[in-house]
Order: structure tokens, then sequence, then C-alpha cells
């Protein structure tokens, strides 16, 4: 009974309703994810990233690719919120008595949490994914920038970062994968300038530099791309 609950849950909502939502979800990831408190150039370094996540979404929703709009929003914005919510009603001390405070914004998080896991389960268990995979160019793109995320930060990161773009090109949408590959290297530019302006840059290490020219590379890349795209 649940399972057959769970199966029809996509179709709960019209179509023009979920499109709504997913709007609502991607504004709500910008309001959650955009950092306000350490000045203008890391205040740009959170608001690109997810603003092209958030774009990347309503694009795939607006294509009839509702899954993978609702895969993307999951990954990238309201995974962690779930697993945060999560270890914070876990951390209740009862021997004190000590009950965990929840602020609004994870509540609403969390909530977000739940109908997007439901909403993706919903698809899963019918079996029907609608993945219309072809042969692109970006695939090449997506196994450069994993490398770089790999070396640069380790496993781990390198698949949170590189797991949107590959859905996208899953579902045949080359373009909002290209978006989610910049969404990975787009704060890239921005670290730079408040390092220059504000951090000393001359105290990083050669590494750093080097990171940071690849990425502004893969960024350089990837924007142009996107523009091509469009005028086509």
């Amino acid at each position: 009974m649940m399972i057959n609950g769970i199966k029809s849950f996509k179709h709960v909502f019209s179509k023009k309703l979920t499109t709504i939502f997913v709007i609502v979800i991607a504004l709500f990831a910008i309001y959650f994810v955009v950092n306000t408190g350490s000045g203008i150039w890391l205040f740009l370094a959170s608001l690109l990233p997810i603003m092209l996540v958030a774009g990347a979404a309503i694009g795939l929703q607006l294509k009839d690719k509702s899954l993978a709009a609702h895969l993307v929003l999951f990954l990238t914005a309201y995974l962690s919120m779930g697993t945060q919510f999560i270890g914070t009603l876990l951390s209740s001390n009862f021997t004190n008595f000590a009950l965990p405070s929840f602020s609004l914004n994870l509540i609403v998080g969390f909530v977000i949490f739940v109908y997007l896991i439901i909403y993706i389960l919903s698809y899963i268990l019918d079996g029907k994914v609608g993945m219309s995979y072809t042969k692109s160019p970006v695939v090449m793109s997506a196994i450069i920038a994993f490398t770089y995320f790999f070396i640069r930060s380790g496993f781990s990161v390198a698949v949170l970062k590189i797991v949107p773009p590959v859905i996208a090109l899953l579902f045949g949408a080359n373009v909002f994968a290209i978006m989610l590959l910049l969404a990975g290297v787009a704060d890239v530019p921005f670290i730079l300038l408040d390092k220059i302006f504000n951090s000393g840059f001359a105290n990083e290490p050669l590494s750093y530099f080097i990171f940071a020219a690849f990425g502004l590379y893969l960024a350089y890349g990837a924007s142009t791309a996107i523009i091509k795209s469009f005028k086509k």
C-alpha cells in the first residue's frame, strides 16, 4: 500500500503545480546557500554556483525532465540539509533532557528534502525514469572536470560535483549539464579576487595558483559553450 502510494506520488500534482514547486524550491536553495556575511567576493562566490544550479533545475523541469530537475536540487542543495536535520535530531541528550533546537530554515529545508526523496522514489519504484542519453562531447568535459575536482579536493567532493551534470547528460540535456559543470568552478574567480583584495594571495602555495588557473580555464570553456548553445 505504501509503495503504491509512493509510486503514484509523481501524479499527485499537476505539471504546472510541479513546475511551480521546482521554481520555489530552487529559489529557497539560493536563499539557503548564499553567504551574505563575508564580503562581496565571497557573496558572489556562493551566489553564482547556486544560481546556475537553480537555473539548470528549472530548465530541466520546463523541458519535461522532472526527475532530473528534482535529482539536481536534491543532490546540490537539500541532501546536506536533510542530513543536518537528522544529525541535529539524533544529538538529543535525554539524560539531561536537552532537546535539539531547529531553525525555521532547517525545518523548511527538511520538508523539501522529504518531498524530493518521495518524488524521486516515485520514479525509481515505477521503473520509468525517462533517461534518453545520446553520445555527447560534453562527456569528455565531465571527465576532465571530475579529474580536476578529484586532484584538487578528493574523491567525495569530485563525486558530489560531477553527479548533477552526469544526471543532466543521462537525460539528454547537454546545455544544462554544462551549466552544472560551470557551477562546480564558478566560485573560483571570486575566491581568487577575495584573496587578492582581502586575504593577501601572495601567501598561497603554488598549488593554489595552479588549481585556480585550471579552474578559470574550465569556467571560461563552460561559459563559452553555454553562450554558443543558446545562440543556436
